[in-house]
């Protein structure tokens, strides 16, 4: 209840602003710490120097938004127990923290609280605060530890999360040990706060949900490895952050950027998902303008910069850059609100540089008057195709879009399942969508790696990288009426996919998949020899993804 209340009351812009403020007070009467006055100043110093001492013992570094709230946290964990209210913490829960070489350095941390402010910390509550420090969210951490039972376990379940995701999602991550190792850094503390009952609050969630709805579809496809270790459902803010980090993934390889003129450093504080998924957003958004890099906080306040401009999630003190603040996830309002103050800043942008409709409505504004201003930034809107319209923000088309009737094949059965996929790709082959070496690449697959492309019962998606022949994004399909043997799983339905990058294709994979996860759909399709029949309930699921009763989608 306190952890809940203290978000509600949480500064706009973080506890950062008064640990920043109670730094420079120097006067016990100074006005702006008013506010502030039921903190115990002292305490609130040496935790902060406490914490900072635990990073440094413990090679991690947590990020700036954790940082600040623990200190906060324990704070008010320590008043409670001058007024001698203690919390129990299970025997088993203390057996398995006892284990842990962190232990050691939550004992020290409130012991010197405790010798300073002459104070007793119960046994219990060390525990407790134990539990926290386990949970954090931390930008680095230089000293994973692999070697015990349970981190060795979530190691594999990452490896079997990041696999079931490019299965599903038709791609295959460029730096797969890479992205497994963040996924870890993340979901370590995850794991402890799921196992220990520490709500995350996120309000990121409803953003991530609306922008990035095929990746957080995909990502609750394969959080049950996860699930099935820590004995409950995964809820959905955690599910959003996972997404952020696939999500991040997915734009990071994807992105192709154009000769750069002006610098750009982004400051964050929600932490390595948070931060690498905007990152990708802001790339995609400026043709002509180079990312420095990525800082937290505290890196920033004491860094040289040599850049053009800053985006922060969070107001900066002035440091004679202009500063750019935005929520941490972007949507298209946000975009053009932030391209036009960019586009302001400088003037001259490249050729290539994205089209804001706000900004020709001003230019507009300036020599005529504008008769109905809704209409035309309507019709603006729809002559730009879409106001943000860079290579990772092109509209992705839908299922019936990407699989229309004339690339949809029935056949009673084949000899083999090599012919299934010629039979499956043909009609991709023959309008031009892909070469005949992504067909050979394919089959190829499948004898390398596996039946890998059965994702579920009787449906296959044979794919290959784009680089392998893909000429234009498309689909197409091959339905069995009797199964054909893919190295020992069965397929009724294979669904050829080419892809020319690692998203276009998504929104109408999900859809797909959405489209086989309803059982009765999926035997109806598997069931039926009418083409007709095929095509109608493509375009049924071929809409925007919506709530369904029951489903939890």
């Amino acid at each position: 209840m306190l952890i809940h209340f203290l978000a509600i009351v949480t500064p706009k812009e973080g506890w950062h602003s008064f640990l920043s403020l109670e730094e420079t007070a120097n006067k016990e009467d100074n006005q702006m710490m008013g506010p502030y006055c039921i903190f115990d100043i002292p305490l609130i110093r040496l935790l902060s120097q406490s914490l900072h001492a635990y990073e440094q013992r413990f090679m991690v570094e947590f990020t700036d938004e954790f940082l600040n709230n623990i200190i906060i946290w324990f704070h008010f964990f320590l008043r409670r127990i001058e007024q001698q209210s203690f919390v129990e913490v299970d025997a088993v829960e203390r057996e398995v923290i006892k284990t842990m070489d962190e232990y050691k350095g939550i004992q020290s941390l409130c012991n010197h609280v405790a010798d300073t402010f002459d104070m007793t910390i119960p046994e219990n509550e060390i525990y407790y605060f134990a539990k926290y420090l386990l949970s954090a969210k931390v930008n680095y951490n230089f000293r994973t530890h692999l070697e015990s039972k349970e981190m060795t376990t979530l190691l594999h379940v990452v490896e079997k999360m990041a696999a079931d995701f490019q299965r599903y999602a038709a791609i295959e991550f460029r730096e797969p040990e890479q992205m497994i190792q963040n996924l870890l850094l993340h979901l370590k503390p995850a794991f402890y706060r799921i196992k220990y009952g520490i709500e995350l609050e996120n309000d990121l969630r409803d953003l991530v949900k609306k922008n990035y709805s095929e990746v957080f579809h995909l990502t609750k496809k394969v959080v049950h490895h996860f699930e099935n270790i820590i004995g409950q459902p995964m809820n959905e803010n955690e599910v959003a952050l996972i997404t952020m980090h696939f999500g991040g993934w997915l734009r990071k390889e994807g992105v192709m950027l154009e000769p750069t003129r002006k610098s750009m450093l982004l400051v964050c504080t929600n932490g390595l998902g948070t931060s690498r998924l905007l990152e990708s957003q802001l790339e995609g958004l400026f043709s002509d303008v180079e990312t420095i890099g990525v800082t937290s906080l505290r890196e920033y306040e004491k860094m040289d910069l040599h850049v053009d401009f800053i985006v922060s999630t969070i107001p900066l003190m002035d440091r004679d850059v202009p500063v750019f603040v935005v929520n941490p996830v972007l949507d298209n309002e946000d975009k053009e609100e932030l391209l036009k103050k960019v586009n302001s800043l400088f003037e001259h942008s490249s050729k290539n540089q994205v089209y804001s409709v706000e900004t020709v409505m001003d230019i507009v504004r300036r020599y005529a008057v504008i008769q109905d201003n809704e209409s035309l930034s309507k019709e603006l809107r729809s002559y730009f195709h879409a106001p943000i319209n860079v290579e990772n923000e092109v509209k992705k088309p839908g299922l019936a879009k990407l699989l229309p009737s004339d690339r949809i094949v029935l056949k009673k059965r084949v000899d083999h399942w090599e012919d299934a996929i010629r039979i499956a790709a043909k009609p991709l082959l023959k309008q031009g969508y892909i070469q005949e070496n992504y067909v050979v690449e394919m089959i190829e697959n499948v004898k390398r790696v596996g039946p890998y492309i059965v994702i579920s019962d009787h449906f296959a998606l044979p794919h290959a990288n784009p680089e392998d022949g893909v000429i234009k994004t498309g689909m197409s399909m091959l339905h069995l009426e009797e199964a054909t043997d893919i190295l020992g799983k069965s397929a009724n339905v294979l669904v050829v996919l080419a892809s020319r990058d690692n998203e276009q294709h998504l929104k109408a994979l999900s859809q797909l998949t959405r489209l086989f996860s309803n059982k009765e759909m999926k035997e109806s399709m598997l069931k039926t020899k009418d083409k007709h029949q095929l095509i109608k309930m493509i375009q049924s699921y071929s809409t925007e993804m919506k709530l369904h009763k029951g489903t939890g989608e």
